[in-house]
């Protein structure tokens, strides 16, 4: 029987606003670094350290779109946030910028100041990565 490796890191995030740290769990690790975590460990293990660090710098600067669950903890009256990924995906652009048209036409026949239905859009960067989160 072989050892199979599994993702378990946390990643820090940060924008204008602050920073953060998530928590990334296997399926979405492979999915944001781009192979899995026996390829991983054997790159590492067979001294191939140029590879091993190669690989990890493929995932910097590069666009997701990432789901995230909150779940606020307390333990001896110190209050958490535990942020984890829950779904990893490529940002597609073409569909975002066709879905912000779709809005902004809607929206021209609107008055903003009467309007709740109009646009909120947040950009997060990302120290190492990006990702993006839309709020209607």
């Amino acid at each position: 029987m072989s050892i199979m490796f599994r993702y378990v890191f946390s990643a820090k995030f940060s924008d204008a606003t602050g920073e953060t740290w998530f928590s990334i769990f296997h399926e979405q690790a492979e999915i944001l670094l781009g192979c899995s975590a026996d390829e991983l460990a054997k790159m590492k293990s067979q001294e191939e350290a140029t590879n091993f660090l190669c690989q990890l710098k493929k995932a910097k600067w590069v666009s997701f779109l990432f789901r995230i669950c909150v779940a606020r903890t307390e333990y001896k009256n110190v209050k958490r946030q535990k942020i984890s990924v829950i779904d990893i995906a490529p940002v597609d652009f073409a569909a975002d910028s066709r879905l912000l048209l779709n809005e902004i036409s809607a929206n021209e026949r609107l008055d903003f100041a009467t309007s709740p239905n109009f646009l909120n859009i947040l950009f997060i960067g990302v120290f190492d990565l990006a990702y993006y989160v839309f709020v209607f």
